[in-house]
């Protein structure tokens, strides 16, 4: 028994001596799609999103499937008045970021038909946008705030 924890002991504090040593490094670029998400939503101002926190509404939404992906962030206005919506995809390889990517089009496509003639003002911001690709990493983002948003997720995914 005694082993044992000794054991134990030795893993924690072999775990926390790997901690420390890389707690002092830039981890920005390492940083997970939710923390980049909340940050958004710290520096700018939303509307009341609803959280693409799953990812059956990942797929309903979208059509992209969890084989696709490694990790997923976002919202969209849950009001329905704006058609904000940020998207943050790291997808599983090349093939499914090519996949993703066009998903996304379609999606940015299907809501700039959808608003041109019932709302041009709403139609205007989302011809601004567009979907972008760096490596893995796929972004769809639909704001009036796309620029900072877009910055923001750059900072990230240098």
């Amino acid at each position: 028994m005694k082993k044992v924890i000794a054991l134990l002991c030795l893993l924690l504090c072999a775990g926390a001596a790997i901690t420390a040593c890389s707690a002092g490094k830039d981890t920005k670029a390492d940083n997970s799609l939710k923390e980049i998400y909340r940050e958004i939503k710290a520096e700018v101002s939303l509307p009341d999103m609803v959280e693409l926190d799953s990812a059956d509404k990942l797929d309903r939404t979208y059509g992209i499937t969890s084989g696709m992906v490694d990790g997923f962030a976002g919202g969209i206005d849950s009001s329905g008045v704006t058609m904000t919506e940020i998207v943050l995809i790291k997808a599983k390889d090349e093939d499914s970021a090519e996949q993703v990517a066009q998903k996304l089009n379609n999606r940015l496509q299907s809501k700039l038909d959808q608003n041109r003639t019932y709302n041009p003002e709403q139609a205007a911001i989302i011809e601004k946008c567009e979907v972008q690709t760096k490596g893995l990493y796929v972004t769809l983002i639909i704001s009036g705030e796309a620029e900072k948003i877009t910055e923001i997720v750059n900072e990230h995914l240098k």
